[in-house]
């Protein structure tokens, strides 16, 4: 029997953890979504920077969503095409 140590998952992603998130996307990369409204706005916690997990996957999902419909608008289009 194995057993495995996991640690509690923090309810905040700081920017290093975002980065890697996202496959490793820049800082100014971070910034820029967040300015121009594409990824939720981060959290000034004691100083640090943080970004609320639960809104980083609601964002990650909704984005999903909207590209799924979208391929599937596209596919019906071609489907009458």
């Amino acid at each position: 029997m194995s057993t495995k140590n996991t640690a509690p998952v923090s309810p905040f992603m700081t920017l290093p953890e975002l980065q890697m998130h996202y496959a490793g996307c820049s800082r100014s990369f971070i910034y820029n979504a967040v300015q121009t409204g594409e990824l939720p706005a981060p959290t000034k916690l004691g100083g640090k920077i943080l970004f609320e997990r639960a809104a980083i996957l609601r964002f990650d999902a909704e984005r999903q969503a909207r590209a799924e419909q979208a391929t599937a608008a596209r596919r019906d289009a071609m489907a009458v095409a």
